[in-house]
């Protein structure tokens, strides 16, 4: 692999050297770009997908009606190993999608429908197949008129409630 780095990328790395010197006193390039991946490889499956050793709750116990979209850590933890960290998407001759990045939670029932973190019912999809899947539920000119909202500032948008 070769890449042109910045003097600030160059400095960072050569301060990683130093601080993994006790553990890789070569300071061997490639084992210390190794060690900085796996690092933040640990930290953002945690931060996204809830991926910690020692779980203080497990899925089945947050299950159920929820206040808020944000699908709790235990159930993210749960549907992230079920998944095996990739989209579950099955095409019409059985192939799974391949895709592991652009990850999302999935409510198979929707969760504007629902409101329910059922473990069972959440699955990980890539955007595509999510916004596909939407699609196919929702019907795709609801879909665009719901994107071009989000994508609008909210003062460009109409007022819910008339004066």
């Amino acid at each position: 692999m070769h890449f042109t780095a910045s003097r600030v990328l160059r400095d960072k790395f050569r301060r990683a050297q130093d601080l993994l010197r006790h553990r890789i006193p070569s300071g061997d390039i490639a084992a210390v770009f190794e060690k900085a991946l796996d690092s933040l490889i640990e930290k953002v499956e945690k931060e996204r997908f809830a991926a910690v050793g020692k779980p203080r709750t497990e899925a089945t116990e947050l299950a159920g009606p929820a206040s808020s979209r944000q699908v709790p850590a235990a159930i993210r933890r749960h549907v992230y190993a079920r998944d095996g960290g990739r989209c579950t998407f099955v095409d019409a001759r059985g192939h799974r999608c391949k895709e592991t990045g652009f990850l999302e939670f999935d409510h198979l029932d929707r969760f504007a429908r629902t409101h329910l973190h059922d473990p069972e019912r959440i699955v990980l999809r890539c955007r595509a197949h999510s916004q596909h899947e939407a699609e196919k539920m929702y019907g795709r000119e609801f879909m665009a008129q719901a994107r071009a909202k989000r994508s609008t500032p909210p003062a460009a948008q109409e007022p819910l409630f008339a004066p």
